[in-house]
């Protein structure tokens, strides 16, 4: 895209916007070690507006592999079309995570607290995340250190090593056969 001149090159903002996401490591993993504590033993569903729809996929799939856990994900308005009236009469115990972006479309920015407060009346907890950053790349990469230190002490906490991915080894295995 960069070469058909269609996006701005930003490469050189990459080891700026590095430091910045270092310089705050401690903070993403205490976040998440307390994150973790509060999914433990639910199911987590992570919400977002349409413009960070793929780090909410990013984040169901780093729950699934390091966590060994079912995570969900969907999208503002999207959610709220179908998916919320599911929880009419939840099946299980679930925990949303809402992705919220300041600078997103103030309709959906209304969606996420009365989202929230609709979902705590049918005894589902959820907590607002505030995506941090001057830029979407500071913003989404914040969030995904975020949900890699979430996901690690998820794992931590149901007692599995994050690395291995045994199901999907024995599935390559059976399919070869």
């Amino acid at each position: 895209l960069v070469n058909q001149g269609l996006i701005p090159d930003t490469t050189s903002e990459l080891p700026t916007l590095v430091f910045q996401l270092n310089s705050r490591m401690n903070e993403f993993e205490e976040k998440g070690k307390a994150l973790a504590a509060k999914i433990k033993g639910k199911t987590p569903v992570i919400y977002s507006s349409p413009k960070y729809k793929p780090v909410a996929m990013v984040w169901k799939i780093k729950i699934n592999e390091n966590a060994k856990t079912p995570a969900f994900w969907n999208f503002f308005p999207e959610l709220n079309h179908n998916e919320m009236v599911g929880f009419t009469n939840p099946q299980g115990k679930f925990f949303a995570i809402l992705l919220k972006d300041s600078d997103d479309d103030p309709r959906n920015l209304k969606r996420y607290d009365v989202v929230s407060k609709l979902l705590a009346e049918k005894g589902v907890e959820s907590e607002v995340i505030e995506m941090h950053g001057n830029d979407v790349f500071s913003k989404m990469f914040s969030s995904l250190n975020l949900a890699d230190w979430t996901s690690y002490y998820l794992a931590l906490e149901y007692g599995q090593d994050p690395t291995p991915i045994d199901m999907v080894e024995a599935l390559k295995k059976t399919l070869v056969s």
